[in-house]
């Protein structure tokens, strides 16, 4: 029985113009300038990408995907004009996926999209595909980059949609609520359709994802007694590490949700992790007989040379479970 993923790919997506899908190629890497005729780059996504220590320009899955450095830009006009930060870059795709229509190619319903990226994320190992949020189509859009195609149909965002703030937002992710989401045009519209509806799809791929293929930079981790600051060995394998990537954190607040942190369980001291670039929080925690523990969270960031991490224990004397703390001894 063929996977969902490949039967649907297979019969349905085309990239706008062109013509017949074919056999998706593993991916290609460029940390260079690309000997292609579609990628063309600025030094700006060039020296970004390489203090990443990623590929500025890639083909995945049978498509072709441009680095997007973060930055900042305003957007709105009066009294909606504000600043968007973008936090962490992110990889977009060149082209948009359409799927074949008896007048030309044309759009997914909502419903149809989100399964377009989902099979696209399970047929590849490496990468995660998902749809751009509003702030991340307009800034890859105004980089104005000849690479990008431009389409005159609308092109689905991850955002529901609503009014625009008029204070500075970073990473922005739309509203909780609502029941028609951000289509964006190539001329810069902006309009609110319904699930039902269809509209163009251009995926995103988050840096984060599959990094480590790519040059993961190793972060060493020492617990540290919280008053002295020194060293602690004697406790080896007593005590949990949790952390999250500051730009997940970040989403799933706007979401409403709670953050995942990701848990090493019973890592000794000093213990060496592979991770991606970005910006983290960690903490230790300790959980005695049903009673959680937790110690100071700890903020660091992790670029392109190995990363060492002071973790306070947690202190035994105090009811302090960190700064920012979501979850509390039971």
């Amino acid at each position: 029985m063929l996977r969902f993923s490949r039967l649907f790919l297979g019969v349905l997506l085309v990239a706008a113009g062109c013509g017949e899908a074919e056999k998706a190629p593993a991916p290609t890497v460029w940390l260079d300038v690309p000997e292609l005729h579609w990628a063309q780059v600025s030094q700006a996504q060039l020296d970004a990408a390489k203090l990443l220590g990623v590929p500025v320009a890639m083909e995945s899955a049978g498509q072709r995907f441009l680095f997007v450095p973060s930055g900042s830009f305003r957007t709105g006009t009066g009294e909606e004009e504000h600043e968007v930060r973008i936090s962490v870059g992110f990889y977009v795709q060149v082209d948009c996926l359409t799927k074949p229509g008896l007048g030309g190619p044309t759009g997914f319903t909502r419903e149809d999209a989100m399964q377009v990226l989902q099979a696209l994320a399970h047929d590849d190992p490496v990468w995660d595909y998902r749809l751009p949020t509003e702030a991340e189509w307009e800034y890859a859009h105004r980089l104005g980059n000849p690479s990008l195609i431009e389409y005159s149909a609308g092109e689905w965002c991850s955002d529901r949609f609503a009014e625009l703030p008029s204070w500075t937002v970073v990473d922005p992710m739309g509203p909780t609520e609502g029941e028609t989401f951000v289509v964006r045009g190539a001329r810069g519209g902006r309009a609110a359709r319904a699930p039902s509806e269809t509209a163009l799809v251009r995926p995103v791929i988050p840096v984060g994802y599959g990094l480590g293929k790519y040059g993961s930079v190793p972060v060493t981790f020492q617990l540290v007694d919280p008053k002295t600051k020194k060293n602690v060995r004697d406790r080896l394998g007593a005590f949990d590490l949790r952390f999250i990537r500051m730009n997940d954190r970040l989403a799933a607040r706007t979401r409403g949700t709670d953050p995942a942190w990701d848990l090493v369980v019973r890592p000794g001291s000093p213990v060496t992790l592979t991770m991606v670039p970005g910006k983290y929080y960690v903490y230790a925690e300790r959980n005695e007989n049903g009673k959680l523990r937790r110690g100071l969270e700890i903020k660091f960031h992790v670029w392109e040379r190995p990363t060492q991490v002071p973790v306070p224990l947690p202190e035994t004397d105090t009811k302090r479970y960190g700064s920012g703390a979501t979850e509390k001894p039971q």
